[in-house]
């Protein structure tokens, strides 16, 4: 088996010596005393990762992340920060710049390995669901234009005084194309394309594309969703699609604390636990959720019912089914007492 290839980038010869001794057992490791000389070796060699070192001589790791960054060629390396500094100012610029992780300095051979081949599986992830997705996604802007071209020559049989202005035609059938992929024509695909990128356990809540091309994608997970899995879908589904063909602007983002459900899976993950409900009629209930299925909700709750016979009343539990169709929205309840 090949074996990937890690730049460690740093001054320090005895840094240097200490990542070598801990990676080139599992990895081909090439070290590095300075940026100016992995530039020189980027010409001949691809990393799988770099390692690279903030505080150096020349030029810094921040500048040279910068200049990586800026070329097509190295841009999508994942870069990880090896360094002494400790303040969270250094640590913001360095993830603001692109930088995947920082490593404080010393390491130890076991949190350098591990930060290595979290990185490393996440990116291979992220080139192969790419990949997959961009293969996908290509059947999606063939549609798109032969829609449009093939409107256009509707247009231009029909009407023999546009002949030779197909062009002019296709610009403003382009303009209908458009409008319909807003108004959501295409927004199944869009939503198969982001299923495919979903972590384990995740799913979809919502996927819309609102006007001005921009695609909305909201997700929830049976356990918790953090912002990493948001930012690695987003990573996959921007880069399933070409924007020289159709630009747009993704925002991917979990489902909010305290936001109505909208797919049965989020109902599912909450069986068992306090919901708030409106009714259509307006009633609003708060109630342990019992059961859910396509017909509907069932909910369970404690009331004071008098009894006969009896000066106090009692609590007896009311058991209640309702359709989904009667159901406003439904919430988590979330009891701040």
């Amino acid at each position: 088996m090949k074996l990937q290839t890690i730049f460690v980038v740093d001054d320090s010869d005895t840094n240097l010596t200490m990542a070598a001794d801990a990676l080139e057992q599992q990895y081909k490791v090439i070290t590095i005393p300075s940026a100016a000389k992995m530039f020189s070796l980027l010409g001949k060699i691809t990393p799988s990762l770099i390692l690279l070192d903030v505080e150096m001589p020349g030029m810094d790791g921040f500048e040279a992340l910068k200049r990586l960054k800026a070329n097509h060629d190295y841009a999508d390396i994942p870069v990880i920060f090896l360094t002494g500094l400790n303040d969270n100012s250094s640590e913001a610029k360095g993830i603001e710049l692109g930088a995947v992780d920082f490593i404080s300095k010393p390491f130890s051979r076991t949190v350098l390995l591990n930060r290595l081949k979290t990185h490393l599986n996440l990116d291979g992830l992220i080139r192969e669901r790419t990949e997959q997705l961009r293969q996908r996604t290509e059947q999606l802007f063939l549609l798109h234009n032969n829609i449009v071209f093939t409107l256009a020559d509707l247009v231009e049989s029909r009407d023999a005084n546009t002949g030779g202005h197909i062009e002019r035609t296709t610009a403003y059938l382009k303009i209908l194309a458009d409008a319909m992929l807003q108004h959501g024509v295409y927004i199944e695909k869009i939503r198969e394309v982001a299923e495919g990128a979903l972590d384990e356990g995740m799913f979809i809540v919502e996927a819309r594309m609102a006007p001005g091309n921009i695609v909305e994608i909201i997700v929830d997970g049976d356990g918790p969703v953090g912002i990493d899995n948001c930012v690695a879908l987003s990573k996959v589904v921007d880069g399933a699609f070409d924007r020289e063909v159709e630009d747009f602007e993704l925002t991917v983002s979990s489902a909010g604390v305290g936001q109505p459900l909208k797919v049965l899976r989020q109902y599912k993950k909450l069986i068992g636990h306090p919901v708030e409900v409106l009714l259509a009629n307006g009633t609003k209930i708060v109630a342990e959720l019992r059961a859910v299925g396509d017909e509907g909700i069932t909910l369970a709750w404690e009331e004071q019912v008098a009894v006969e016979g009896k000066k106090r009343k009692e609590k007896v539990e009311r058991v209640e089914k309702y359709p989904l169709s009667e159901v406003k929205w439904t919430k988590e309840w979330l009891d701040f007492k």
